[in-house]
This record gives structure tokens, sequence and C-alpha cells, in this order.
């Protein structure tokens, strides 16, 4: 067991000495989109996705109590600004959780990739720091396992397949 500690002290150090994986800017990439892309693999900021204008959604899900207000760009935007208009969706979260859907359906259903949730940004420990999640209090037809499951958090990646 002793071994194993010195070891992982050990990784934890050489990790250090490795800066995360930042764009031109210096800011670091929270999001990767990637896959079938015309113009190839996009990484982006906070500040860069939040550019693209926040939109405004309060809906009751399964995962807080009561209604929470999320803000955030709406996913048809997000991906017209990848340049996709077809295809499948992978979205992958921080702990390697992901789901494909078709983005028919991402779009149609008015998934939001959320940045905020009740005015402030969300750190990783809640569901941060990107959350798709979609209108389920406007929209009964999405209150289903299908949908539940597609409102994935701590996103980190989006490949077009």
């Amino acid at each position: 067991m002793r071994l194993l500690t010195v070891i992982f002290a050990g990784v934890l150090f050489i990790i250090s000495f490795f800066p995360a994986a930042s764009t031109a800017s210096g800011a670091p990439t929270i999001l990767t989109i990637d896959g079938k892309l015309p113009s190839g693999p996009i990484a982006m900021t906070m500040d860069e996705i939040e550019a693209l204008g926040l939109e405004t959604m309060t809906t009751v899900t399964p995962w807080h109590d009561g209604p929470v207000t999320f803000e955030g760009v709406p996913f048809a935007r997000l991906m017209a600004h990848a340049g996709v208009k077809d295809g499948t969706v992978e979205v992958m979260a921080l702990n390697s959780y992901f789901v494909q859907m078709p983005f028919d359906d991402v779009v149609q259903a008015q998934g939001l990739l959320a940045t905020r949730q009740n005015g402030k940004h969300m750190p990783v420990a809640d569901k941060g720091p990107l959350f798709l999640i979609f209108p389920f209090s406007d929209r009964p037809d999405l209150k289903t396992e299908s949908y539940y499951s597609r409102a994935v958090w701590q996103i980190r990646q989006i490949t077009i397949r």
C-alpha cells in the first residue's frame, strides 16, 4: 500500500510540470469539438463559448430540488459556429461518460450548453463547467429516460460523427 502511495505521489509530481491545454489567449480549453468538422478540431475557452451569446432556461430536473435557471449557448448556435449541420453528436464528460444522439434530436429538443446555474459558473463539483440541459418543464415529451441520459454534465468534448 505504501508503494502505491509513493507511486501516486510521484505521478502527481510529474504531471504538475505539464500545463493544462490552453488556447492562443492562454486561457484554458474548456471544450473541444472534433470529428467531421469543415475546418478541423476547435478548442474553446469559457469566454469564447459565452461570446456566442447566452440564453436563459428555467426548468426542473431530476438532479435538482426545484426549478433551476441555466444560462448558456443554444446547442444549435454552437454547432452552427462549428459548421455542423447534421450527423451524430457524441457528448463526452470528464469521467468519460458519453452519449451519442442524432444532431436533429438535440436541436429540435432545444438543447442548451449551460455554462451557468442560477447566475454563477458551475464548478466541476456541481455538474460544471458545461452541462447539456433540455427544457424539461416546458416540453413534457422530453421527460423520458432517453433525454435524461442525454443531459450530460461536466462536458469536455463533443465529437461529430
